[in-house]
C-alpha cells in the first residue's frame, strides 16, 4: 500500500492521504482534521452563560463532517425543510453533543 500526503492546509488543520493498494488497483483519498481546539471550544462555549435569540450559534461543525452531511442529504433527495429537521435530529443526537456550543434542544 502507498501512501502520500496529497494536502495539508494549516489554517483548518486539515491534512488528505492519498493511499493506493496494487493489488486491487484502488486508490483513496483520506480526510482528517484536527478538531481538538474546536472541541475545546465548544465545551467552553457550553459552560457560558449567552445570550439567545436571532445569530445564536448553537454548534460548530468541521468542514469535512458537515460536508458528508450536505452530500448524504443530497443523495437522499431532501428538501430545503427536510434537510434542516435532519440537521436538529443530529445536533439533538447524543453522539454529536461534542459540535454542540449549547446543550439545549433546537
Amino acid at each position: 500500500m502507498t501512501e502520500l500526503i496529497f494536502d495539508r492546509d494549516p489554517v483548518t488543520k486539515t491534512v488528505q492521504t492519498f493511499h493506493y493498494d496494487p493489488v486491487a488497483d484502488e486508490f483513496t483519498i483520506q480526510d482528517q482534521q484536527d478538531v481538538t481546539a474546536l472541541l475545546e471550544r465548544n465545551k467552553r462555549l457550553q459552560n457560558e452563560e449567552r445570550p439567545k435569540g436571532e445569530g445564536h450559534v448553537v454548534a460548530t461543525i468541521p468542514g469535512n463532517i458537515l460536508a458528508d452531511l450536505y452530500k448524504t442529504w443530497r443523495e437522499q433527495g431532501l428538501s430545503w425543510h427536510e434537510k434542516q429537521e435532519a440537521m436538529k435530529r443530529w445536533l439533538n443526537d447524543p453522539d454529536n453533543k461534542l459540535f454542540r456550543t449549547t446543550l439545549e434542544h433546537v
